[in-house]
């Protein structure tokens, strides 16, 4: 699928690009809600990408193939912000382009300081909304890209900073940075175990065969509208509370559940408890995995849903059905909401001999459920971000 997007922003720019990155998004197997705390994940790349190519121009103009628009910048000081009713597009692509022209020359310099014109074309394959990182697979290519393009080497650190800042200055998402992390830093045929405690990431390869099926609510969510930021101020609130009555207590991962009786706020203290069974989550898919061990996969995979449904709060009516279809579907071990919430999708494990027959069986009881017509798709871990051109 690289050389279709490739071959559409090819053909957008009219001839080759001189620069073309691709930037996958990513499954999270477990450690949900738990990276802007400093807890630990195991997401991974997919098969599905953003590909960016720029080419020579007198001027610079962004084309979103997939929203079949275009805007133009100036060679001036860039926009610190722009009107309310712009694009999310817009938003991530000239967020991601002041972001690294304030890195590069600070945040006064222009667009001409640090890149010679350019036209750019961007297309994708990672269905937006779902909960599988279009916006991270975006500016971390747009990232990449700039890297290339203007001669300003980024090393991995450095990428996933940059998008993330796209995120929290120019679409007011608090984010973490799980999703740049596993974008950046995907390798194919491995999960990676990553401590945002420490940016440490080790790599983790499954050898017993198995399947990874994302199952489409066709629910969508606006992250930057939902209640996304309200559950990070919650945990940062009671995080605060706790520290009161504990003084030992220094981070996140420093928290016990029994120290949660100090938390008079049950919301909070459910918020607070879904990060720290979440982590001791993780540790345990790596186990599992590690050791072949579908079925146990499967259990953590459960909990986690029902964890984020009922301390976390960000499921909906749609995540919780299609994750129960998925449970009574021949050969799959387990299934949870992936992503934020609220929407999106739910991520299953299976045997591959099942994998079909289970997603056609899932979509009918859901849509029986729901009503809604969702959508089901197989994908493996994947590349990285890498330069096509």
């Amino acid at each position: 699928m690289v050389e279709s997007l490739l071959g559409r922003v090819e053909a957008a720019l009219g001839g080759p690009a001189d620069v073309a990155v691709a930037a996958p998004g990513r499954i999270n197997i477990i450690g949900e809600h738990t990276d802007y705390i400093g807890g630990l994940a195991l997401p991974a790349a997919i098969d599905r990408r953003i590909v960016v190519g720029l080419a020579a121009a007198n001027s610079t103009t962004l084309h979103s193939l997939d929203s079949g628009a275009s805007h133009a910048l100036t060679r001036d000081a860039l926009p610190t912000s722009l009107p309310t009713d712009a694009a999310d597009w817009v938003r991530y692509m000239v967020g991601a382009i002041a972001v690294f022209v304030d890195h590069v020359a600070g945040p006064t310099a222009s667009l001409s300081a640090v890149c010679a014109p350019f036209e750019a074309a961007v297309a994708g394959d990672v269905p937006r909304g779902a909960g599988l990182s279009s916006s991270a697979a975006l500016t971390v290519a747009w990232m990449n890209a700039l890297a290339a393009w203007s001669g300003h080497a980024l090393d991995d650190h450095t990428v996933v900073a940059l998008a993330r800042q796209v995120e929290h200055r120019w679409l007011g998402v608090a984010c973490g940075a799980l999703d740049q992390t596993a974008s950046q830093c995907g390798r194919a045929g491995h999960l990676l175990r990553v401590d945002f405690r420490t940016m440490a990431v080790r790599s983790l390869a499954v050898e017993v065969p198995h399947t990874w099926l994302v199952l489409d609510t066709g629910v969508r969510r606006g992250l930057a509208h939902s209640a996304y930021t309200d559950r990070v101020e919650a945990v940062t609130r009671g995080l605060a509370v706790v520290q009161q009555r504990y003084p030992g207590v220094g981070h996140w991962r420093d928290l016990s559940v029994d120290q949660l009786a100090a938390v008079d706020d049950a919301p909070v203290r459910a918020r607070l408890r879904h990060g720290i069974t979440e982590n001791t989550r993780v540790d345990a898919m790596v186990a599992a995995l590690s050791t072949g061990r579908l079925a146990r996969a499967g259990a953590l995979l459960d909990d986690s849903h029902t964890s984020l449904r009922d301390d976390y709060a960000v499921s909906s009516p749609a995540l919780d059905a299609m994750a129960a279809a998925a449970r009574t579907a021949p050969g799959v071990y387990g299934a949870r909401m992936v992503g934020a919430g609220f929407g999106g999708c739910v991520l299953a494990l299976a045997e591959p001999a099942s994998a079909e027959r289970a997603v056609g069986q899932i979509l009918a009881q859901y849509r029986a459920r729901t009503g809604r017509t969702g959508a089901g798709h197989r994908v493996q871990p994947a590349r990285g971000a890498h330069r096509l051109r």
